[in-house]
Order: C-alpha cells, then sequence, then structure tokens
C-alpha cells in the first residue's frame, strides 16, 4: 500500500476514534446512571446505602412492577403501518408497499424486537433500532435487517438534540474476520488480528446478577466502529454524509458515501420522556429512583422493628450470674438469674403502625410520578384504604384511570413518531434494493393469500401514518363492551341516519369469537327502526344484556323491508310510528 494511501488511513482512524472518545466521555456519566437504573429493575440490593449488621435486607419490586405495566399498553398489538399516496397515480403502489411492510415486519421477527427496543426506552429514556438491508448472495437472504442497538454501543455526538441532527453516530460492534474478508465491500489488511476489548459497563452490567465473561482465546472477532456521518470523502471541502468501517481502532477497513439512497444515518430512536434542546431523554427509573430507596428502607425499617420485638435485647448486670446461652426469645424459655436485678428487658416501641401511613405516602409519590396507579396494575393495593392515593370510589378510580391513560397514550405517541420514521426508511431501503418480483404472503379476513410484487409496484412517493393506538391491547371484554354500547347508541338514530344495524350487530358478535356470525340469523333482520320511543323502551329493556330489547325495538318494520340495505320511505315511517302497519 502507498506511504500517502496509509497516512491517510491513520489520520481517517483517528479521526473516528477520537470521535469515539469524545462522545463515550460525555456519555460516561449517563453510563453510570445507566448501570444503577438495571440494577433498580433487576431488583437487586445496593448494600453501599443499607448495610447494617443482622438487618432485613428487602427489595420491594415497585421499579420493575412499573416498567411491565408499561409495557404491555405500548406494545401489546402489531402496529399498522400505512403508505399513503401523495399523488393520485401512487395509490395502488401505496397499498402494495403497506402490504409488503406488513410481510416484512414479520420476516425480520419484529414483534419481539419492539419489546427489547421499547423496554430500553424506558429503562433508559433512549433505545436504538438500527434498520439496514442485507443480502446474503444470490441463494441467500435479500432483504431489510433490524438489529436492536445495545445502549452501551452507541455513542452520538454530543452537540445532537435529535438523530437527525447528529453530525455523526459511532456503533460499535464485534465482527468475525473470516466474515469481513468475504464481503468484498471491505478492504481487509493481513496484518488484522483478532483483538476486542472489553466494555467496562458490559462488564458492570454482567458483574449485577454475578457474571462474569471468560476470555475466548478462539475468538475470531474484531472490534469495529461503524462511522455514520459527515467527512469530506472526495478531498473538495463538501462534507457529505458517509459510512467509515475502522477496526482495532487503526486499521481503515471502508470507507464509503452512505451506500442508503435516502442519505439518513440507519438509526430510530425511541424516547420515553424528551428532553427539549437534549438527545438523552427520561426514562421511567430516573424520577423513581430516590424514592425506591426510600420504600426500601421503610418496608426494611419495620421488618427491623418487628424483628427487635420479637426477639428482644437483655440489659445484664455483668456481675448478676446470668448465663447469656439463657438470652434466646423462644416459647416456654428460661432464663436463669442469681439476682432478680440483674437482668431487664430492653423494650422496644411499636412503630410499625406510622410506617404504614409513610409507605403510602411514598407510593403515592411514584405513581404521580409514572401515572401508573394500583388499578392500572389491576389491584386495589391490599383492600379498601390500603390504596397509595386511598381514593377507592368509583368517581375516583374513573379520575386515576383516565389520568393513567393520558400519560400512556403520550407514550404511545412517541412510540408511533418513531414507527412512523421506521416506516420511511423501510419504504426507502425497498425501492432502493428490491430489484426484481418477490412473492410476499398476506394475512387478513380472507385468510392466506400470497401476491407477487414487483419493483415497479412499489414506486412512488409515499407518506407514512402509523394508526393510533394500533400497538395498544384491548381485551375482549372492553371490545365487547364498546360493542354493546355503540348499538345502543345508534339504535336511536338508525331510522333518521339509515344505519345498516346488521353490521353493528355483526361487528357485536365477532367480539364473542363465533366462527361464522351469519349463522346466527335465522331470518333477516332490519336496517333501520322505527321513532326514539321505541327505541328507547328497547334500550330501557337491554341493561346487562347484548341484545336485549332489539326485538321490540324492531317488531314493527314491515317483514318486506327486512335485511336489504333499502330505507323506508317518509310514509312508510309514518305509517309505522303511528300504528298502521
Amino acid at each position: 500500500m502507498p506511504t500517502k494511501l496509509i497516512k491517510a488511513n491513520d489520520q481517517i482512524a483517528n479521526l473516528v476514534t477520537n470521535k469515539y472518545t469524545a462522545a463515550k466521555n460525555f456519555q460516561l456519566p449517563l453510563y453510570n446512571n445507566f448501570i444503577e437504573y438495571y440494577k433498580l429493575y433487576r431488583s437487586v440490593r445496593d448494600n453501599t446505602r443499607q448495610h447494617y449488621a443482622g438487618r432485613a435486607k428487602l427489595f420491594v419490586p415497585y421499579i420493575y412492577q412499573t416498567i411491565e405495566t408499561i409495557m404491555p399498553r405500548l406494545v401489546g398489538g402489531k402496529p399498522k403501518i400505512e403508505s399513503i399516496p401523495r399523488e393520485m397515480t401512487d395509490i395502488e403502489s401505496a397499498s402494495v408497499m403497506t402490504k409488503l411492510t406488513d410481510y416484512q415486519w414479520d420476516m425480520m421477527n419484529m414483534k419481539k424486537k419492539v419489546k427489547d427496543w421499547v423496554k430500553q426506552g424506558l429503562l433508559y429514556g433512549v433505545g436504538f433500532l438500527k434498520l439496514t438491508w442485507k443480502y446474503e448472495g444470490e441463494t441467500g437472504y435479500d432483504g431489510p435487517c433490524a438489529e436492536v442497538c445495545d445502549v452501551f454501543d452507541i455513542f452520538v455526538d454530543p452537540d445532537a438534540t435529535t438523530l437527525s441532527d447528529a453530525k455523526y453516530i459511532i456503533h460499535r460492534v464485534e465482527r468475525n474476520i473470516a466474515e469481513l474478508k468475504a464481503n468484498p465491500k471491505y478492504k481487509i489488511p493481513d496484518e488484522l488480528s483478532a483483538d476486542v476489548q472489553k466494555d467496562q459497563y458490559k462488564v458492570l452490567r454482567d458483574a449485577v446478577q454475578g457474571l462474569s465473561k471468560p476470555n475466548d482465546k478462539d475468538s475470531k472477532c474484531v472490534e469495529v466502529f461503524e462511522y455514520w456521518g459527515k467527512y469530506d470523502i472526495n478531498g473538495d471541502g463538501i462534507e457529505k454524509e458517509c459510512l467509515i468501517c475502522v477496526a482495532n481502532r487503526k486499521y481503515v477497513i471502508r470507507l464509503d458515501e452512505n451506500p442508503y439512497e435516502h442519505k439518513r444515518k440507519p438509526f430510530i430512536s425511541f424516547v420515553d420522556t424528551q428532553m427539549p434542546n437534549e438527545f438523552w431523554a427520561i426514562g421511567e427509573v430516573e424520577p423513581l429512583k430516590n424514592l425506591q430507596y426510600e420504600l426500601n428502607d421503610i418496608r426494611n425499617q419495620r421488618m427491623d422493628n418487628v424483628t427487635l420485638i420479637l426477639n428482644r435485647m437483655w440489659k445484664v448486670n455483668k456481675n448478676g450470674d446470668v448465663d447469656e446461652a439463657d438470652l434466646v426469645s423462644q416459647a416456654g424459655g428460661i432464663v436463669h438469674v442469681g439476682d432478680n436485678n440483674a437482668l431487664e428487658v430492653i423494650q422496644t416501641p411499636d412503630v410499625t403502625a406510622s410506617s404504614y401511613n409513610e409507605e403510602t405516602l411514598v407510593k403515592a409519590d411514584m405513581q404521580q410520578a409514572s401515572g401508573v396507579t394500583d388499578y392500572t396494575k389491576g389491584s386495589s393495593a391490599g383492600g379498601k384504604g390500603n390504596s397509595a392515593l386511598a381514593n377507592e370510589t368509583a368517581t375516583g378510580i374513573m379520575l386515576l384511570q383516565e389520568a393513567g391513560n393520558a400519560r400512556f397514550k403520550f407514550k404511545l405517541d412517541n412510540l408511533e413518531d418513531s414507527l412512523k420514521e421506521f416506516g420511511e426508511q423501510l419504504n426507502a431501503l425497498n425501492q432502493q434494493f428490491i430489484k426484481k418480483p418477490m412473492v410476499i404472503r398476506i394475512v387478513g379476513e380472507e385468510g392466506t393469500q400470497w401476491k407477487q410484487v414487483s419493483p415497479k409496484e412499489i414506486k412512488g412517493q409515499f407518506d407514512i401514518m402509523v394508526e393510533a393506538g394500533s400497538t395498544q391491547p384491548m381485551s375482549k371484554s372492553v371490545r365487547r363492551a364498546e360493542a354493546r354500547e355503540l348499538l345502543m347508541t345508534l339504535i336511536p338514530i338508525a331510522q333518521v341516519a339509515g344505519i345498516n344495524l346488521r353490521y353493528l350487530i355483526k361487528y357485536l358478535l365477532k367480539t364473542y369469537d363465533l366462527a361464522d356470525s351469519e349463522e346466527i340469523f335465522i331470518q333477516a333482520i332490519p336496517t333501520t327502526v322505527p321513532g326514539p320511543e321505541q327505541a328507547m323502551a328497547a334500550m330501557a329493556g337491554a341493561q346487562g344484556a347484548a341484545f336485549g330489547g332489539l326485538g321490540a325495538a324492531t317488531s314493527n318494520v314491515p317483514q318486506q323491508r327486512m335485511g336489504g340495505s333499502e330505507i323506508p320511505t317518509g310514509e312508510e315511517i309514518q305509517q309505522s310510528q303511528t300504528g298502521a302497519y
């Protein structure tokens, strides 16, 4: 290799390594906090905070409960990521792109990856997902690849406030030398040898559970810095988005412009609570951290108080001829004394009653900080009067649930923003790399179907829309209740609006998991109903039943009008209301 080129590569390697060092030094305080957050989520005691000999060592897993309550409310369902056409000529292409996205979501196992991505965001404030294109030759995989990045492997420009305005992002990865050599995009020098430096924070994270990974002497991996960011690659003074890969912090093995036509850095972040003008957001653990320590202290102090009452201490006269081996609290125990004044019990006051009040206050603070109440968790905190917020009236519970739902909706909105970015990048990758027809699977109400997609069919300009709440789970009972409420609400206005009640009833039947909802209809049912008086009478008799009163509401409709979508004429409606039928 020419000396000039070697010198240039050395300069580039130093540039990337220096930027890595700058970003890492900036993030070190964050990493220290992340280790603490991890320990709190895993409910691991910090003995430096309570190290009294012989005392209780309980940990109340409140932070764990909070995160595990929020998780299913954010990622309980498969998101609906739709491509919206910008031009009328792109309508059909947008529909095909939506089906392709849905298929690739399953192929990339995104259901599991999104859970890891979101949990990382809830723990640390920010979660990272990397979306690239993977090509394994003519007979191998050729498609998008999503990876949840370890937060300790991502190094962001310290001046960045978002991923889009970051001048660079460095992803530290381990790569097998043989795989790098087999990839024509990399230029591997002969002197490159296996060498991976252990990250101290990953070591600390393992140590939380008492784990220590052994050194693999047979490892064939090297440490690679993937630098995604601005660089003057052509030496013309114009910086462009580039991909620079540096192995073992000194060998430049790849130097290219960003290989993706969208020129975005291939990372998508999920943030829990965004701070203005700051990249690193607030997670669920940060505001609860000190309250968790306080809750642990209160619980342990109460346990210590009970322990000292049951296992009392003694005041002993050293000249009183008392055998200290007898000073054991046990049923029927005997203490031999030579002098009645030689032994005296040290009384420990019972302060557990006040500790319950303190615990309630701490939990109330934690619930107000997180928005996750006992009722959100499906618990009343042990019965009436023991709730952390001490409000168990129906109105109070409803207000708590509404407040919690508003908080969840805000977090869900953040996730949908991230999924929108995911959809935009995925569409761009598909349009760039799909060069030949492919067959995708479509799963819908009509069962499993197969469709061939050609590159021409996915061309166009699209916007991405993530259906609001599409990732939120909804229990069958909630869906059923909402369907009943919708049906009863629309009955009074069905006559005027010409509403098809058959459709609403079929929708309600679906919530009962019936295989074929059509089989329940032994005769045609009306599309409209008579006036409000009869409808209200029907509703009055429908309390607590799915179809109660429906027959009364429709009994005056002529048989020849049942089963179709035709709306009765004005004369027929008037005759119906006056009893002419």
